[in-house]
């Protein structure tokens, strides 16, 4: 597979699907993608492509992202294109989050969660990650809970019904 060069051609939907099939859940093949992606820093249109097609990856199989998780954060922390971290949070809500990473992680989505100039995407699967934290700590609902409510009246339709439908399954789970 020469990845970089399957690169160049004109980005779009078909090419990424037709990469996320070749990769499959072959961990070699991922790791050159996650490599190339985390290496690509300062050339924005890569990062951005490579960012779809790792979040596109961990859609379909998402233990292939464990081993590189702190790399991901790491990357949060960078100066980075709005879309690359929107695709690092998407991939984040198909994974179950090792303890050790649950911290920094619940720290970014609250922080974009919190932030005026968030796109709404990254609000919104912030949300999703944060509510998977949430069922795995409960702790955590009281906070996540005040969030949304804040933010409820001032969001769009797409972050108003992903937060009442955490909210309602906060109710349903006796919270």
């Amino acid at each position: 597979m020469n990845l970089p060069e399957q690169l160049k051609q004109k980005y779009s939907k078909e090419l990424v699907v037709k990469l996320v099939a070749e990769i499959g859940d072959d961990s070699f093949k991922f790791q050159q993608l996650i490599t190339l992606f985390f290496t690509s820093i300062g050339n924005a249109r890569l990062q951005s492509y490579t960012s779809w097609i790792v979040s596109t990856c961990v859609e379909n199989f998402p233990y292939l992202l464990l081993p590189y998780m702190g790399q991901t954060i790491e990357m949060m922390h960078q100066p980075i294109p709005e879309t690359t971290k929107r695709n690092i949070i998407r991939a984040w809500q198909f994974i179950a989050i090792e303890e050790q990473y649950q911290g920094q992680v619940l720290t970014i989505c609250f922080d974009f969660l919190q932030k005026n100039n968030t796109s709404i995407a990254c609000k919104i699967y912030s949300l999703t990650v944060a509510a998977n934290l949430a069922k795995q700590i409960p702790e955590l609902r009281h906070e996540l809970k005040l969030i949304i409510e804040d933010q409820l009246p001032y969001q769009t339709p797409g972050f108003v019904s992903r937060g009442k439908k955490i909210l309602t399954h906060f109710k349903k789970s006796n919270y």
